[in-house]
């Protein structure tokens, strides 16, 4: 970012990178993305967010048909504001994006706000628009993405 860079009055500081590699770990196409950003409002409140978020290329490479391309999401975030209240969030079980759909088809995200863990399961790899979050009781119900 630039210097002194404002948002609807507010102060943003920080930046990220995306590092790119033809052949990663597992021999794929992967993309890393990192990020430490912090806003600050006016009234001298703030918030850090530090994260990080890879996606590999499993499926479909140099087929020249983006029908076909599945990628893996992981990843994770902590978000800490200046009154002392923690939230994050990590992809627990690999997330599945396949091109043919619109939505993540697969995987579990955790949450944790000050302390409390809820999950979102985004299901067994069917291509829908649902999701079932789980909160910190134990309750789950279906949301719409």
């Amino acid at each position: 970012f630039e210097d002194d860079f404002k948002f609807n009055g507010k102060d943003i500081d920080g930046g990220g990178t995306v590092v790119r590699e033809m052949f990663g770990n597992n021999g794929n196409p992967t993309a890393t993305f990192t990020s430490d950003i912090t806003v600050t409002w006016p009234d001298g409140n703030s918030a850090q967010r530090v994260a990080e978020r890879e996606r590999e290329w499993v499926t479909g490479m140099g087929s020249g048909d983006w029908t076909d391309n599945v990628f893996h999401i992981t990843g994770h975030w902590t978000t800490t504001f200046s009154n002392g209240v923690i939230n994050s969030g990590e992809v627990t079980t690999t997330l599945v994006r396949k091109m043919t759909c619109h939505y993540i088809v697969e995987g579990v995200i955790t949450f944790t706000h000050d302390g409390y863990e809820s999950t979102l399961n985004f299901g067994d790899g069917t291509c829908d628009n649902e999701a079932i979050y789980t909160g910190p009781e134990g309750n789950s119900f279906t949301i719409y993405l």
